[in-house]
């Protein structure tokens, strides 16, 4: 992907279809993670931009990080709130945004998030080597174009904010009745 924010769509899909599995916190952090490489390359002008963050493998541990990170930020988020909220009070730790704080939720989000992440770029980048250490090159390249696979991200995004949209209101005539 040429921008990072256009992994963002398919995540948002992810959490809309499978709101209480996938963090969406987890998964945009590893997108941002992973991009840091590429960043880090730019700014010093050397080629290859893309390379161990963008393997399968590279990404895969880089959500893993990642998704130990945004835990153990939630979890001390959550341990604050307990302690101001008295133990009489829940959390609010509830329904979809579970998943944002569970350790099932922030794996999930940063392994989907690396993976996703290395595949895409790999079939936009010449110098993505997904599949690296174990084969060179980059199979991937050229298999989707480049404009279809930016619209596709794009659409999965308002698709996945339409779901979100639509069982937040129906969640609110629940409440309401």
């Amino acid at each position: 992907m040429p921008f990072t924010p256009f992994h963002f769509g398919l995540g948002l899909l992810f959490k809309a279809v499978s709101p209480r599995n996938l963090s969406l916190t987890a998964f945009t952090a590893t997108q941002v993670a992973i991009d840091v490489e590429t960043l880090h390359f730019i700014v010093r002008n050397e080629y290859p931009l893309h390379r161990v963050c963008h393997t399968l493998l590279g990404a895969s541990l880089v959500g893993l990080v990642t998704a130990g990170v945004v835990f153990g930020c939630a979890a001390m988020f959550r341990r604050r709130l307990q302690a101001a909220a008295g133990p009489e009070r829940e959390s609010g730790f509830t329904g979809a945004f579970r998943a944002e704080v569970s350790a099932v939720g922030t794996v999930t989000g940063g392994l989907v998030g690396g993976i996703t992440h290395s595949l895409f770029d790999a079939v936009m980048h010449s110098d993505v080597r997904p599949l690296e250490p174990w084969i060179d090159g980059n199979p991937l390249l050229g298999l989707l174009e480049p404009v279809p696979v930016a619209v596709a991200c794009v659409g999965a995004g308002v698709l996945g904010f339409a779901i979100v949209g639509v069982r937040l209101l129906l969640g609110a005539g629940k409440a309401t009745r």
